[in-house]
Parts: C-alpha cells; structure tokens; sequence
C-alpha cells in the first residue's frame, strides 16, 4: 500500500514502518477531526502530444482521490493560549517558517526519533560534515536522510502523491519556544487518504515535536504517531549547574496534541540530569494532566538517557544553551526543548 510514498526526513521512518507492517504499538484505530471535503484536481498539461488536457470541458483522466485537510487540532487557540500561560507569536507567513526550520535542520548534526509505539531509537546518527543520517528503527529498513532535506513540521515531499496541499502557522510563544502547528492531505492512485498533522517548536539551534499521520484505506482509519528532536549538538557537558526552561509537544492515542512547560536541570556534582513537565493541558479537550519527571539520568557528552528508555536528549548549541530530547510516559508520546537560564 505504502510503498509508493516518499516522505523525506523526519516522516519517512514513519512510511518505512507502515510499509513493514510494524511499529504499531497497539494504538487503536481513531477517527481525525474532518472539515468539508476538499477536492484536489492535478494541473493539467500543455504537451503538444497530448492537447485539450487543459480545457475544462475535457473530463479529467486519472482522477485522484478526494483529499481532506485534517484541520487544526488545536481549535481554540486563545483558551489554550490562557491555560497554558503563554503568548500570541508574531506573525509569521508559511515561507518564514519553512526558513526557519530549514536553517536550523541544516545546521543541525544529532536526530532523535520515537516510533509509533513512542519506543526511542538510538541507532539513527547523522554525519557532521554532510548532514546525512542513516540508521534503523524497530522492524523497519534501515534509514538514510539528509536533515538538509527537511521542508517544515510536516516534512513531506509530495513526490508520488495526488492532491497533495497543506498548512503551517505559528500558535503561541514561551520561554523562547515558537510553536508550530501543521497540516498536509494528500491521497494515492489507489484511493489510499493520507493525513499530516504536527505540532512542535524551534529554538535557536533546535527544533522538537510530534507527528501524527492518519491512513484511510477502504474505509478505515488508522493513525499513527512519532516524536522527534533535533539539533546542532554540544558534544559536552556543561561546567557548572544548569538549568532550562522551554515547552513540550506530545499527542495521545486519540490523536490530541498536548502542550506543558518543561524545566531539565543539570547537577554538575552528581553528574545527573532531571527532567520535570508541568502545567500540561490536552488542547482539545482543554482537560489539565497530571505533572510527571525523571531523576538520576546519566549525562554523557551532553546526551541522556533514562534506564527505562522512557526519555532521551541531547545539549545543544554554543555555550549548552539549549536542550531537547523526546519522551513516552503516562500516555504521551512527546518530544521537548528549553533554553538556560
């Protein structure tokens, strides 16, 4: 079904597991907020070989499927705005973003990746000379990307795909972390529906979040969900005590994004890093969710890792001045980032 999709960058393991039929995790099949349809004809073509292609009263061969944007899950910024404490961001156009994200991926030396089931992976690496990654994920081929590739949150190439469109917008601002909202539809020939969403956030030398992508085939709808964090790395650690103040993007598995602050502090004595989220709202259902941390995560080099492989991350940036990794713990599957105090 998959294999006629290429989707760059971060959402390629996603298609690379769908495609090997694993990586599920159990997550149940859900059903994504639908607007009214939205129907994506492919442009005709001016080949002399093959004219009247273009004249609207030629019936179109080769119809795609009709292809719906999933619509922001988000659907009340200003309250979620007010729950969570934070800002309206400046705005911005969907080509600023794309920049923004594009230089910061292209900077960028270290990926982290959860798999649908949110089980971190540490077998992707990324070269710091030209910016390819290659490794595996859990019953998937192995992967090879380049982070120069990557286009925006959604981070899929249209490339043998019908009908495609899609949407990014900045959504709120705090503690230095613009948030990132974005959509994209697209279907196959074979009348598979494909959905995009992401939510997530840039600092300066790192970008984090999560994905969802919904597949509609013959009628049912499966989604299934990744996190992601990545960044120019420190490749140490700090001198002294450190702390970091930033925000989390997660989803659950009835595919609702999740927003918190996050605070990560560094014990130069123990060596040891601890991660805390609070203040952690679902941004659909406007419910508040328990606060939840670690203690007593190992900081190597500036990369972390808990025992039980619940969360991961790196340093990053000039001075450690940022931080960000991915996490699965009481139902979300998350990514992170913050910025020192």
């Amino acid at each position: 079904m998959m294999n006629t999709i290429r989707v760059i960058a971060i959402a390629l393991p996603v298609v690379l597991l769908m495609a090997c039929g694993g990586g599920g995790g159990g997550t149940a099949a859900v059903t994504p907020t639908t607007p009214a349809p939205m129907t994506m004809m492919p442009p005709g073509t001016d080949d002399p070989m093959n004219p009247g292609t273009n004249d609207p009263n030629t019936p179109p061969t080769n119809m795609p499927p009709t292809v719906v944007l999933p619509g922001y899950v988000i659907t009340d910024l200003p309250r979620a705005r007010t729950r969570v404490g934070s800002n309206a961001p400046t705005s911005m156009t969907e080509t600023q973003i794309v920049s923004t994200i594009q230089t910061r991926a292209t900077a960028a030396d270290t990926f982290e990746f959860s798999d649908f089931s949110g089980t971190p992976s540490v077998d992707i690496t990324c070269s710091n000379t030209n910016k390819t990654c290659s490794g595996s994920v859990p019953d998937a081929d192995t992967l090879t990307f380049s982070l120069a590739g990557i286009d925006d949150l959604s981070l899929v190439d249209d490339t043998g795909l019908v009908g495609f469109d899609s949407n990014t917008q900045a959504v709120m601002m705090e503690h230095g972390v613009t948030m990132i909202q974005s959509e994209a539809a697209a279907g196959q020939n074979d009348g598979t529906h494909l959905t995009f969403q992401s939510y997530g956030g840039w600092l300066t030398d790192s970008v984090f979040g999560v994905e969802i992508l919904g597949v509609t085939e013959n009628g049912a709808t499966t989604n299934r969900f990744a996190s992601f964090s990545f960044g120019k790395a420190s490749g140490s650690n700090p001198a002294a005590t450190a702390v970091w103040d930033g925000s989390l993007s997660g989803t659950n598995t009835n595919g609702h994004f999740i927003h918190g602050d996050a605070e990560i502090a560094y014990n130069r004595t123990s060596g040891n890093i601890s991660v805390g989220f609070t203040n952690i709202y679902n941004l659909n259902t406007n419910n508040q969710i328990n606060s939840f941390n670690w203690s007593g995560i190992p900081l190597n080099n500036g990369v972390f890792r808990s025992n039980d492989n619940t969360i991961q991350g790196n340093i990053y940036g000039t001075n450690h001045r940022e931080i960000g990794g991915i996490f699965n713990q009481n139902g979300i599957i998350g990514a992170f980032g913050g910025r020192v105090q």
